[in-house]
């Protein structure tokens, strides 16, 4: 790095302009003063050396970007600084994070609270906060273990899917490091645990979809409620792109090459992706009784509602506006739409997230499913072939 010009940055060490030899680098004199002065300048130079060292060993084993002048000048001024702790890195993340609100890459409310909830489990878990390029898939391991269970009173944290997304926060913020050039690998990528057993996913069953549609309900506010909830089960919008549909139907509203009715419309919540839904001849029905939808309350509201709403029709479970989109995938599928076509109607990113989180087949779907094919004449009994030309015939021996 000889005839690199860099920028001036001193150590500290101050020596009168006299006696500074400026082609030996080293103050002249035989003073105790000249001689710990030199003492403190051979010590500089010997911790640019070891930051050298270190920068390359980082480097070689891809720990780290290729040593500069600039990084060695930043790691003698900032120790560390090449290799940022976990916790200040982390904090750098969520910055990046923030700044991405309101745009396409930006992430859903609940997932940035959850990345700022990682952001304390990582403080609590390991205090003395680690170099970046000292945190191993060992130290991963420990952490899902940690979040999953006190080690002091041995008592249940969390399940082990909430444990992995708080893990894989932590994951995402060591790749925004590589982004930055700060490291060259992610250890935590060598770590994927496996997927938890996952909470059951409820909707509603066809005896209370149809007690749901034929519902009549004479308060305006709890009518508003039933007719949006009617909306979501028919399309598994969320509530706020149920809103802007009903609202103005026009501008997402087009034909496919058969002549039917789809509803193409981006979802608000991120990735933002698009759904593509059959306008059922149930949902035009509905929308015919209010073309721009009714008063639309808040979500909270909703939710309330919904409540009363789930007596009403005997829904002995927690009926909520999730509940209702899931009760659309579940719908389309009776209805016979493919899977992979249910992802798209719903906006999913991968069909393994409508196979997980969305659909789970019940004893009345099967039930349903033995009619249809019954009706479809597809129960032909199997019969037996008996060929009297065999392809291979055995000879007696001779």
């Amino acid at each position: 790095m000889d005839g690199y010009k860099l920028s001036d940055y001193n150590s500290g060490i101050k020596v009168r302009p006299s006696k500074w030899q400026q082609h030996n680098q080293l103050v002249t004199g035989r003073t105790q003063d000249a001689q710990e002065l030199n003492e403190q300048i051979a010590q500089v130079a010997l911790q640019h050396r070891e930051i050298l060292r270190e920068l390359k060993r980082r480097y070689q084993k891809g720990e780290g970007p290729r040593p500069t002048p600039e990084l060695i000048k930043a790691e003698f001024l900032q120790p560390g600084s090449t290799s940022p702790r976990l916790h200040s890195w982390y904090k750098t993340y969520l910055d990046y994070l923030d700044s991405l609100n309101g745009l396409e890459d930006g992430r859903a409310e609940k997932t940035l609270a959850r990345a700022y909830k990682t952001w304390d489990y990582i403080k609590k878990f390991d205090p003395s906060s680690p170099y970046l390029v000292d945190i191993t898939t060992g130290w991963g391991k420990r952490f899902h273990a940690w979040l999953q269970t006190d080690p002091e009173t041995g008592k249940r944290r969390m399940q082990k899917d909430t444990a992995n997304k708080h893990l894989a926060h932590v994951r995402d913020a060591i790749s925004h490091a590589i982004d930055e050039g700060f490291l060259s690998n992610n250890v935590l990528d060598k770590f994927r645990p496996k997927r938890g057993k996952g909470k059951e996913v409820y909707f509603l069953e066809p005896t209370h979809i149809n007690r749901l549609m034929g519902l009549q309900l004479t308060d305006t506010s709890m009518a508003g409620v039933l007719w949006w909830a009617k909306l979501m089960c028919l399309t598994g919008l969320d509530y706020v792109d149920a809103i802007r549909y009903a609202t103005n139907r026009n501008a997402f509203e087009q034909p496919t090459t058969a002549g039917k009715t789809k509803i193409v419309i981006e979802r608000t919540k991120p990735p933002r992706n698009y759904c593509e839904i059959y306008l059922l001849p149930e949902l035009e029905a509905l929308l015919a009784e209010h073309p721009t939808g009714p008063y639309a309350p808040t979500l909270a509201d909703v939710n309330r509602n919904l409540k009363v709403i789930a007596d009403a029709i005997e829904f002995p479970l927690t009926f909520t506006s999730k509940i209702c989109r899931k009760t659309a995938g579940a719908y389309f599928l009776r209805l016979g739409f493919q899977i992979a076509t249910v992802s798209k109607m719903l906006g999913h990113s991968s069909i393994r997230t409508t196979e997980a989180h969305y659909v789970r087949v019940t004893s009345s779907q099967v039930d349903h499913d033995i009619e249809r094919v019954a009706r479809m004449g597809e129960t032909t009994p199997i019969r037996p072939v008996i060929s009297h030309n065999p392809f291979v015939q055995i000879n007696k021996a001779s």
